[in-house]
């Protein structure tokens, strides 16, 4: 693999066949004539980091480090990775809730929530509800403070309290 490196060691290419003199850059069927050996230098590399963009990583002896941008563009796709998790995980929790409360005649787990004063079902219902949601953010709040890793959906999902009515007498 060969990488092409300007003068602040900032990797600005990579690939198998690239070749870089005075008259400018090239590969495969293109050329970068304003790219050059006097401003760039070309390395041979044993592999590139799997998530290389040109301009994202700089290279100094064998070690390669993040730019501001590189870092940057990281840590936005790790928040979406993120988000995307939560949003799984959060859609996964409410489809189980409200489909607990269509089992017992409420159209969601919030129509339940509403008849919570009148009837022992809703009640049980709005409760399982809090303590679920209680349950997430817990779990959520080890993650941030580093007590435990992130767990997949079926875990959280399995971690879940379970639903039971308490009969008013």
């Amino acid at each position: 693999m060969r990488i092409i490196k300007d003068k602040d060691n900032v990797v600005l290419f990579a690939g198998m066949e690239l070749t870089l003199t005075n008259a400018g850059l090239s590969g495969p069927g293109w050329k970068a004539p304003g790219i050059n050996s006097s401003m760039c230098t070309l390395e041979e590399v044993d592999n590139i980091p799997d998530d290389f963009q040109g301009g994202h990583y700089y290279k100094n002896g064998n070690t390669w480090n993040r730019t501001i941008t590189g870092e940057a563009a990281y840590q936005k796709q790790q928040a979406d990775i993120l988000s995307a998790i939560k949003a799984d995980i959060k859609n996964s929790i409410q489809a189980m809730l409200d489909l607990k409360a269509q089992q017992h005649r409420y159209d969601s787990i919030h129509t339940a929530c509403g008849w919570a004063d009148s009837f022992d079902d809703a009640a049980a219902l709005k409760a399982w509800d809090v303590a679920c949601w209680q349950k997430a953010k817990d779990i959520e709040a080890q993650v941030r403070a580093g007590t435990r890793s992130m767990p997949t959906t079926n875990e959280i999902m399995a971690e879940m309290p379970e639903f039971t009515i308490q009969q008013s007498s």
